[in-house]
């Protein structure tokens, strides 16, 4: 099983697991990975109204099962919180996505691929199943375009190259200890600057009361003087 996770620029989770042997509890796995990620994505003083979109993508080889444990055979299903009846979504902040890579490839060799080719989706998915497709020329089409030829040429470099896979993963590891550290040091100083605001208040609140002592010891002296005369 391989699991992703990754945050977009709009603020959404989103992780995606990858299920390709032991399927007969995914569904129960993806929705308390999907449980477990909600929970975190809200930071402490944020108002539940402010929760980003959680997004869990699952691929499976085989169909995800109803509540009767019934397959489902569709290719893509998605899954939200919604009212029993009329099927109106509570929230939106809930995605549950299966991929059925099993179905997928018995559609793939049914279907004829149209003058416009095939969609961005069905590109990827064909390269993730590409191990079950008969038609190879039609992996080696998809592998020369855009980005996805960009990303293949990554994977092949790095499954190829032991030396710069190893650098690679030392250079991820760097910039996860980079950034942690920065974090752990932000996190110093800002407690830093909360115990120096505490102490300057704590003076403030001292100066403050001398100035009251002053005050009293003044006006006694004023009386003093004025028994005196």
């Amino acid at each position: 099983m391989l699991d992703i996770r990754a945050t977009l620029a709009d603020g959404s989770a989103v992780t995606i697991e990858m299920h390709l042997y032991d399927i007969t509890a995914h569904k129960y796995k993806s929705l308390r990975s999907w449980a477990r990620i909600y929970g975190e994505e809200l930071e402490s003083g944020q108002k539940y109204t402010e929760q980003n979109l959680t997004v869990c993508i699952s691929f499976i080889n085989g169909a995800v099962t109803d509540v009767a444990e019934r397959p489902i055979d569709r290719i893509h299903s998605l899954f939200q919180v919604i009212e029993r009846d009329n099927h109106e979504v509570l929230l939106p902040d809930m995605e549950l996505h299966f991929i059925n890579m099993k179905a997928f490839v018995e559609h793939l060799e049914k279907m004829v691929k149209s003058e416009a080719g095939y969609d961005r989706f069905t590109k990827w998915l064909i390269l993730i199943t590409q191990k079950e497709i008969r038609n190879k020329e039609t992996i080696r089409e998809i592998c020369e375009e855009g980005d996805i030829k960009d990303a293949m040429d990554a994977l092949r470099t790095l499954s190829e190259d032991k030396i710069k896979r190893q650098a690679y993963q030392r250079r991820l590891d760097q910039v996860y200890f980079y950034n942690k550290t920065m974090a752990e040091k932000d996190a110093a100083l800002a407690d830093k600057d909360a115990a120096l605001a505490d102490k300057d208040a704590a003076l403030a609140d001292k100066d403050a009361a001398l100035a009251d002592k002053d005050a009293i010891i003044a006006e006694l002296l004023a009386r003093l003087g004025e028994q005196k005369d």
